[in-house]
């Protein structure tokens, strides 16, 4: 019907209209609120209301998930980050929240599949179980950790999650708050504005994330302590770059800050970041990141986004970065080189290693970290190669196989002219300085910093510390770590390196005979080298591109060879503050000291231990006799000489020893063990030092009057060989000689000499040198290079012919003089009158007394003779040499000194062989003193003098009565002949007598045939004497039995 179809119509408009004002009636008058949604109603047991719902007010309109968060990253050690987490949501994802039954309302809200579920929703649902025991409150918690764990991991490492509801979020200053209550969240209910997605629901989560050991660019392996390691590097000095990636969610908004570790702090982050200071203490910075994610579009991704920090050390109160001064020593090189065995010298080579710097390790190619771009060292310390070494990030080979060891022993050969080529041994790392026996501060591979000072850090009992990481000695270079190396065996003689460094050509021949063993007695000899090298040579056994190093040069030397302070080993060294030390020295292990005694052969003291020069000098005259011949008028006196020297030492003025810059030579005096060294290399050589002395200048020693002699025509060889000397020596005993005697007979031939025959035929001057062979090994000066002379006993007589009248009144005009070795002539002039002429003085002066006659008187109040001396006994005094010690004189049988004295007490006195022996002992240097005496002439000398005559009286007397004897025989004889003949014979009376005059009878005259008449005549004279006066010197012919038979 069509009514019916009319108001069926009309009922269904109706019904169209009043569901559609139902759906928009809240757009004009709300049924309960200013604003609501319809989805808080769902279900109706829903306790609260919310905002409006605006699109225009959702930041993420192609996202369901609105989300806010700050992420607080902290370092907490290499192992773990932790973060804290808080996020401000304002929308999330409604399937994830099990909110998908209420779809159909949410559309009518307006929100398509885009649209997440706002927050006054969320909270308005949070009671609502969506599971057994699981409501919207629960399941948000469980989604935020899935999504914070995704997004952690998907950055850095394995992570844990702790999340819980938190009541603010606060981000760049800006603190917003957040609420979890639906009874307080709308508009309606007292909120500040009507904003379904106002205020935010904010969860705070705490993350520790699990960190890989790559993050940290160090290579991973068992031995790796990877906190204690990065905190070493830091402390170092080491700036090291770690790298994440950051991850920021389809409509979040992420702000990332990374907090270093208590012991660093961020020195710069990538451009994408900024540098962040936090207060501390102590103060460092962190890096801050922002990822916006927010109007990612539909099916949109997450963002990721790279970062780098670059960390470096905190310094902090207790433990500061290392600090390294500026040319401060990273090396020191210690080369001991061992010469105790000259044919088997070796090298001994240690490094100190107290740190490398950052171009040494790149000319190296020593790297610590993985990848070496992502680090910056500028220096590795001595404990950070410990720490590299026992946690396994460096091979330590790549050090040892780098460094230019056998450029340095190159270096030494090659300063060092004459040394073999030097063979170094792979170097090793020293384990442990002290057990080693270095010297130098305790260090090496396994050294421990445990009880040292400078080190706080705090470690189990059992586990060794071999590196610092807390403390003020906190990864230092004060304990190094060493290298060592020895060389194998080669040769090396300081000889040999003298030969080489010779550029003497007349000293190379010298050095070609010489051997060690005369290198060392003239190093014994009280010899002492000094020398100062140039900086500049140690320096050159170093390769220029090593880091700052200190050289020191150990050198033990031979065992007979030391320094002049005593020391075996000579210590150089090139350091880094200009107190190089480069002073040397030599000198013998047994040196000579010539402050000693030097005794005689009689051992009385000839030196003393305060001469530095010793000549040790004697002398001897032998006065065997001294006679007045009257009968030849002439005096004879018979003497002998013995003259010595004995060189035992020659001190040197200081300012004679030359001196070379920086070179000097020490020798306080010559032993005689020395020269003869020098003899015996000169003997050695193939053309010993030769050297001819021509003898004329003996003819012009006298300016006024040259001689013209034969002898000054010759030359003599001095050559400097044993044989040489002693040959030279003997020579000019011969020339001598030649020279006094041709002088003499020279002296004759001139105008006016008074001079009648001269013949010194027996006068003879013999040298001798003695002690000139090569000497032992111990260098002294006991015994002397000794030259002795000798003049055999001879007797000189002088000898006058002439008037003695004149000669006794001073008139010598018609004086002649004889000198001779061999006057045999004889006169019978002049017998007692030249004796008693010769002692008038001692006569006029004198007096007898039973011992003879003494001169002066021995009354004390007559003074003795007195000689004044001042003189001295130098012969050079530069060089101290000086004519010192004794020299004897043997007086005549029948003279002597009485009360004989020396102020000074130089003269001794003793009776030898029935003579007074005199000693004058000359001492060294100045001489003040006075000698006094007496003369006493014995009665023995009378005796000596007289007894020719009184020998000739006693022959005549004994002649006289022998003939009277035998007269008195004879006539007694004749008396018993005639007795027994007169009983035969007539006797003849006087008168018969007188008859036979004129009778001549062989038997009774004889062979006289007529007898002399001498009554009137005088005696004829006697013959001229035919000897003149002069001197002879005859050699001295012991009397014997032979001479009286």
């Amino acid at each position: 019907m069509p009514d019916g179809r009319g108001q069926q119509t009309v009922l269904g408009n109706f019904v169209s209209i009043m569901m559609i004002l139902l759906m928009t009636m809240h757009l004009y008058a709300p049924f309960a609120s200013a604003a609501n949604m319809v989805s808080c109603e769902v279900p109706l047991s829903s306790p609260g209301s919310c905002d409006e719902y605006d699109s225009s007010d959702d930041m993420t309109p192609f996202q369901q998930d609105w989300i806010e968060g700050t992420y607080d990253f902290t370092l907490q050690s290499t192992s773990t980050i932790r973060l804290e987490l808080v996020w401000a949501l304002r929308e999330f994802n409604t399937e994830a929240l099990g909110l998908g039954a209420i779809s159909s309302a949410l559309a009518i809200d307006g929100l398509d599949e885009n649209d997440g579920a706002p927050a006054d929703l969320i909270r308005d649902q949070f009671d609502i179980e969506i599971a057994p025991n699981v409501t919207v409150r629960d399941k948000l918690i469980i989604e935020i950790n899935k999504e914070i764990k995704n997004s952690v991991e998907s950055g850095f490492g394995d992570a844990t999650t702790s999340t819980g509801y938190f009541d603010t979020y606060t981000n760049a200053g800006t603190t917003i708050a957040c609420s979890t209550d639906p009874s307080t969240d709308s508009f309606d209910e007292g909120a500040a504005e009507n904003n379904v997605f106002e205020p935010p629901i904010c969860l705070k989560s705490v993350v520790y994330i699990s960190v890989s050991q790559d993050s940290f660019n160090l290579v991973a392996n068992a031995n790796l302590d990877l906190e204690r390691a990065y905190q070493g590097l830091l402390a170092m000095g080491t700036e090291v770059t770690t790298m994440f990636s950051l991850s920021g969610l389809p409509g979040h908004k992420s702000s990332y800050s990374f907090n270093p570790p208590p012991y660093a702090t961020i020195k710069s982050v990538d451009e994408n970041g900024t540098r962040a200071a936090r207060p501390g203490p102590p103060a460092y910075f962190a890096g801050e990141w922002e990822i916006d994610n927010r109007n990612a579009g539909i099916g949109g991704e997450s963002l990721s986004l790279p970062i780098e920090v670059e960390m470096m050390h905190r310094n902090r109160s207790d433990t500061t970065t290392v600090s390294i001064p500026a040319n401060e020593k990273a090396l020191d090189l210690q080369i001991q080189l061992d010469l105790r065995d000259e044919s088997a010298a070796t090298l001994d080579f240690i490094v100190a290693l107290h740190y490398l710097d950052e171009a040494t390790m790149n000319d190296w190619g020593i790297s610590m970290m993985s990848v070496a771009e992502r680090a910056t060292m500028k220096q590795v310390t001595s404990d950070g190669i410990r720490l590299a070494y026992h946690n396994g990030i460096v091979d330590l080979s790549n050090i040892t196989s780098q460094f230019p060891v056998d450029t340095i022993a190159e270096g030494i050969s090659s300063t060092i002219a004459g040394m073999e080529t030097i063979q170094m041994n792979e170097m090793t790392w020293v384990s442990e300085s002290v057990s080693a026996g270095i010297v130098g501060p305790t260090g090496g591979l396994n050294f421990t910093h445990r009880d040292t000072p400078g080190c706080t850090e705090l470690v189990p009992p059992t586990e060794p510390l071999h590196y610092c990481v807390k403390g003020s000695s906190a990864m230092s270079y004060e304990n190094p770590v060493y290298l060592r190396t020895t060389s194998e065996p080669f040769s090396m003689r300081l000889l040999d390196i003298l030969k080489e460094n010779n550029e003497q050509e007349n000293v190379e021949e010298i050095l070609n005979v010489l051997t060690n063993e005369d290198f060392r007695r003239v190093m014994n000899s009280g010899i002492e080298l000094e020398t100062a090298l140039d900086s500049e040579y140690l320096s050159a056994i170093v390769p220029s591109n090593l880091p700052p190093n200190e050289l020191t040069l150990e050198i033990i030397l031979p065992t007979w060879i030391q320094t002049k302070d005593g020391l075996d080993r000579i210590t150089l060294q090139d350091s880094l503050y200009g107190d190089d030390q480069m002073n040397i020295s030599f000198a013998g292990t047994a040196p000579y000291d010539w402050r000693n005694v030097i005794k005689n052969e009689d051992n009385e003291v000839a030196c003393f231990s305060n001469q530095s020069t010793c000549i040790a000098s004697s002398m001897k005259v032998d006065a065997m006799s001294f006679n007045f011949n009257e009968w030849d008028r002439s005096v004879s006196f018979e003497f002998g000489i013995d003259a010595g020297v004995s060189m035992h030492r020659i001190g040197i003025p200081q300012d004679r020893i030359p001196s070379y810059g920086e070179h000097s030579i020490s020798m306080a005096a010559i032993p005689s063990d020395l020269l003869r060294l020098g003899i015996d290399l000169s003997t050695r050589l193939d053309e010993p030092f030769s050297r001819t002395m021509e003898l004329d200048f003996l003819c012009s020693i006298n300016s006024d009057e040259a001689f013209n002699l034969a002898v000054c025509d010759e030359s003599i060889t001095f050559t400097l060989t044993s044989v040489g000397l002693v040959n030279f020596v003997e020579r000019m005993g011969v020339v001598l000689t030649d020279y006094v005697q041709q002088s003499i007979q020279f002296l004759t031939t001139q105008e006016n000499s008074r001079f009648k025959t001269v013949d010194l035929s027996a006068f003879v001057v013999n040298f001798e040198l003695a002690n000139v062979g090569a000497p032992d090994l111990i260098v002294s000066d006991n015994e002397g290079i000794s030259l002795s002379m000798n003049i055999p006993r001879v007797k000189f007589k002088l000898a006058v012919d002439g008037d003695l009248g004149e000669m006794f009144s001073g008139n010598f005009d018609s004086t002649e003089l004889s000198l001779t070795t061999n006057a045999l002539r004889q006169t019978l002039l002049w017998p007692m009158t030249s004796m008693m002429q010769s002692f008038s003085d001692v006569l006029v002066n004198g007096v007898i007394s039973l011992s003879g006659i003494t001169s002066p008187t021995d009354d004390t109040s007559v003074d003795p003779y007195t000689i004044p001396i001042s003189t001295t006994s130098f012969l050079n005094e530069e060089f101290q040499v000086a004519f010192n010690g004794p020299m004897t004189i043997h007086m005549p049988k029948g003279i002597r000194l009485l009360d004989l004295n020396s102020e000074a007490g130089y003269i001794e006195e003793r009776k030898v062989d029935g003579r007074q022996e005199i000693t004058y002992n000359m001492p060294f240097g100045n001489v003040e003193d006075t000698i006094t005496f007496r003369v006493q002439v014995t009665w023995y000398f009378f005796f000596l003098f007289l007894w020719k005559y009184m020998a000739i009286f006693a022959i005549l007397l004994l002649l006289g009565v022998r003939r009277f004897r035998r007269k008195r025989a004879r006539k007694k004889a004749r008396r018993n002949y005639s007795k027994a003949r007169s009983a035969d014979k007539v006797s003849i009376n006087q008168d018969e007598f007188a008859d036979l005059s004129g009778f001549h009878s062989k038997g009774i005259h004889g062979d006289m045939e007529s007898l002399k008449d001498y009554s009137g005549g005088a005696m004829s004279d006697l013959p001229a004497a035919q000897a003149g006066f002069g001197i002879s010197a005859v050699r001295q012919k012991e009397i014997d039995d032979d001479m009286f038979n």
